[in-house]
């Protein structure tokens, strides 16, 4: 059995994190074969309209494979160059994970089926959509004496505001989703039966829209925070122009009967 499944439902692609035993945990099988999957999303053809991230049975993921990580801080001991390296590779391989997902030209949708903590919780946070069940729980890095290391402090400040984010990462409070969900850090919660159909249907729907399209505007927003009002006037104009020539673009105004 694949330790990252995947399974496609018309244009959506559903990954899922296949280590329930280990609450699916990031150990380095897992994160290679998670990066061949979403770069295999991201060929244009995939034809892959939408792409929902879940974990296998209770967990959504846990963040970094501790014992995984241990063994490696104790490879430090023997051969600190080797193990210094083995750890700098792991986590070089974690954030080209999440920098990869965070960049695909599509909509991207975590399904949190459970608990997202540490490393899993920044993969959750780097799709554009948090579709939650209602008390999954999602934690930080505080517990383990750490910070954020996979996007954290770029992310959660945009979603829950800068003192809000801080007191989180800082306190190591766990959060239910539905709270969560109040606070912006996740955007639906529902019911263990409801969110699968939920999710998918939500996936779904932003599948049979213009992914071409999307993906233009996801650029739009990422890069809104550093630029002025007037440079994003400008940005909304070229894109604007490039969205124009699209062949979703063009099939949708055919289809409105215009053009």
């Amino acid at each position: 059995m694949a330790i990252v499944e995947r399974y496609d439902e018309g244009k959506v692609r559903i990954l899922t994190l296949n280590r329930p035993s280990a609450r699916n945990a990031m150990d380095w099988p897992l994160l290679k074969a998670l990066l061949l999957e979403l770069e295999a999303a991201a060929s244009g053809d995939a034809g892959v309209g939408c792409l929902v991230v879940t974990g296998a049975g209770t967990s959504f993921c846990t963040g970094a494979d501790i014992a995984e990580g241990a063994a490696m801080v104790a490879r430090l001991e023997e051969d600190p160059e080797g193990g210094r390296t083995a750890l700098d590779d792991w986590h070089e391989d974690m954030l080209t994970c999440i920098r990869r997902l965070y960049a695909l030209p599509m909509p991207t949708v975590a399904m949190i089926n459970g608990a997202a903590v540490g490393g899993g919780l920044d993969l959750a946070l780097a799709c554009d959509f948090r579709y939650a069940v209602r008390d999954a729980k999602l934690r930080g890095y505080a517990h383990l004496g750490l910070g954020p290391e996979g996007g954290g402090s770029w992310t959660l400040p945009r979603l829950i505001g800068m003192d809000r984010a801080k007191q989180f990462c800082f306190t190591g409070e766990v959060l239910l989703a539905e709270r969560a969900h109040e606070l912006g850090m996740v955007t639906e919660v529902f019911t263990v039966e409801e969110l699968r159909a939920a999710t998918l249907a939500f996936a779904g729907q932003l599948a049979a829209g213009p992914t071409q399209v999307y993906g233009l505007v996801k650029d739009l927003f990422d890069g809104s925070y550093s630029r002025t009002f007037e440079e994003t006037l400008t940005a909304e104009k070229e894109t604007s122009m490039r969205i124009q020539q699209t062949e979703d673009h063009q099939a949708m105004m055919r289809a409105a009967g215009i053009g």
